[in-house]
């Protein structure tokens, strides 16, 4: 699951049909939203990583990413659920 700023559809299509054609056998899911700034990836309900560039800045310039562990992953998916996205 990729949870990303609303309006970057292009780039995150661009995204999501590398990585379906490096990793066939993942599913993307894909949820954009207004009320979180930060950029997470979710693998799973106990992992996921935090992205602080936009889709747009990847590859660009040096930026954080940072794994969460499985507290702050159900944690972000709590708020996500809150927020009305569907998590599957």
């Amino acid at each position: 699951m990729i949870v990303h700023k609303v309006g970057k559809q292009a780039k995150l299509l661009d995204l999501q049909t590398h990585m379906a054609n490096t990793y066939p056998s993942v599913a993307f899911s894909n949820h954009p939203v207004t009320d979180i700034h930060d950029r997470i990836w979710i693998s799973d309900a106990a992992s996921g990583l935090f992205i602080g560039t936009s889709l747009n800045g990847l590859g660009c310039k040096f930026c954080l990413a940072e794994y969460l562990d499985a507290t702050d992953t159900n944690d972000v998916i709590a708020e996500m659920k809150t927020l009305g996205v569907t998590i599957s």
